[in-house]
C-alpha cells in the first residue's frame, strides 16, 4: 500500500518481536507504518541481528534486529506493536525486560497494538484487566483469566488489538 500522506511522518514506532513471529504480523505493519510515514524499528531481546519468522505452519523469512531491547528505551517512541504467532509472543511473555518494556507504553497513554496470540503479552504484563479486546480464538479463555495485578498508574490510553493482521493495519494486497 503506497501512500502521499505521511499521515505518520515524525512518528517512531516499536515492533516488539523474537524467533517464532507470524511473518505477516510484524511484516505488514512494519510496511504499512513505513509506508504511512513512520520510523517503524524491529526491537528484539534477541541476541541475534536477525530473527526467525513462521508463515502459518512452515518456516519463514527472517527479518533484521534494528535495536536490541536492551538498548531500546520507551520513552523514545510514540506506539508499540506486538505481532502474533504462537512461539512470538510466548517467549515474550516470559522475559521480565519485555514486560516492562510494554508496561511503559500503558502507564504514559502511549498506543499499543497486539495481533492475534500478541494479547499473550499484555496478559503477563498485567495491563489486559479491565479492558475489552479481541485475539486469536485460542487465547480467549487466557484473556478472561485474571491477569497479575500490576502497580500502574490511571491514565487515558489507546489500544487496538486483531484476531489475526489482515482486518488491522494491513494494506488489501497482503490479506491472504
Amino acid at each position: 500500500m503506497k501512500t502521499d500522506d505521511h499521515i505518520l511522518t515524525g512518528k517512531k514506532v516499536a515492533i516488539l518481536a523474537t524467533d517464532g513471529f507470524e511473518q505477516d504480523e510484524l511484516l505488514s505493519p512494519l510496511e504499512a507504518l513505513k509506508n504511512a510515514g513512520a520510523d517503524a524499528q524491529v526491537i528484539s531481546p534477541s541476541e541475534e541481528d536477525k530473527i526467525k519468522g513462521w508463515k502459518h505452519t512452515d518456516r519463514g523469512k527472517k527479518v533484521k534486529v534494528d535495536l536490541p531491547l536492551n538498548e531500546a528505551r520507551a520513552d523514545e517512541f510514540d506506539a508499540l506493536v506486538l505481532p502474533g504467532g504462537v512461539m512470538n509472543p510466548d517467549h515474550l511473555r516470559r522475559d521480565p525486560q519485555v514486560l516492562e518494556f510494554v508496561k511503559l507504553f500503558f502507564e504514559v497513554g502511549k498506543p499499543v497494538g497486539a495481533i492475534c496470540h500478541g494479547p499473550w503479552t499484555l496478559i503477563d504484563a498485567g495491563v489486559v484487566r479491565g479492558r475489552k479486546m479481541t485475539s486469536y480464538e485460542t487465547i480467549q479463555t487466557d484473556l478472561k483469566m485474571p491477569a497479575p495485578i500490576g502497580s500502574m498508574k490511571k491514565s487515558s490510553w489507546t489500544m487496538a488489538s486483531s484476531r489475526a493482521a489482515s482486518p488491522m493495519i494491513c494494506p488489501p494486497s497482503t490479506q491472504n
